[in-house]
């Protein structure tokens, strides 16, 4: 009778040991498992930091933004996390100011050159408005005003693109209308006119603020 017990007490000790055993390494797999995904999720966004201090640093090499406004555009993303744990919650608003910022820079990229000069002044603007010490950018910072700031931005970059598209069927509609009443002359114009047409006084200016900026990247 002794035995029995015995071998029934030390069958329990034995399954509560394995029912320990089993709960504890599924604990420890569980957290295994989440700290890869934290691993993963802030790797992500670290490479998505430097995807777009590269981007933000080609801007400056083309002369679109002065060595300042390029260290600050890059700071708004690179100190996002300085103040913030990365998380799933936070990621999500880094990767919608990402987003904003990316877009409005997709837009300059495309642009006609001879807008690109007015495009850059809107994110020159942006950068002058920034802080310029990292402990300013806080979490409150990039909930309240950062997201507000990219969205700005994007606004002033649609306008002055309707803007110019506006100004330039307006110049279409009225060379047609010019064409059109012109019924003395009907030769075309030779190329050197039509260069000389082209080369506007719009892109002239285009052309001098870009190596304006140019020259002072250089210095």
């Amino acid at each position: 009778m002794i035995t029995v017990a015995l071998w029934f007490l030390t069958t329990l000790v034995v399954v509560a040991l394995a029912f320990v055993s089993i709960v504890v390494y599924s604990h420890y797999q569980d957290l295994k498992r989440q700290e890869k995904k934290r691993n993963q999720i802030a790797y992500n966004c670290r490479l998505k930091q430097k995807e777009y201090r590269d981007t933000v640093q080609e801007l400056q090499k083309q002369g679109w933004l002065t060595p300042q406004h390029k260290q600050t555009m890059v700071m708004l993303i690179s100190n996002y996390f300085v103040f913030q744990s990365i998380n799933e919650v936070n990621c999500r608003h880094f990767y919608a100011l990402l987003g904003k910022l990316t877009t409005a820079i997709n837009k300059l990229n495309s642009a006609p050159f001879d807008t690109k000069p007015l495009l850059s002044e809107a994110f020159q603007q942006l950068a002058d408005r920034l802080p310029t010490q990292a402990t300013q950018y806080t979490a409150n910072f990039y909930l309240e005003t950062a997201p507000k700031a990219g969205e700005l931005l994007n606004e002033k970059i649609d306008h002055i693109l309707n803007e110019r598209w506006a100004q330039s069927s307006a110049e279409l509609n009225s060379g047609d209308i010019e064409k059109d009443g012109n019924d003395e002359d009907e030769s075309l114009p030779n190329l050197e006119e039509l260069d000389k047409d082209a080369f506007d006084d719009y892109t002239k200016r285009a052309l001098e603020l870009h190596t304006q900026r140019s020259l002072s990247n250089e210095n």
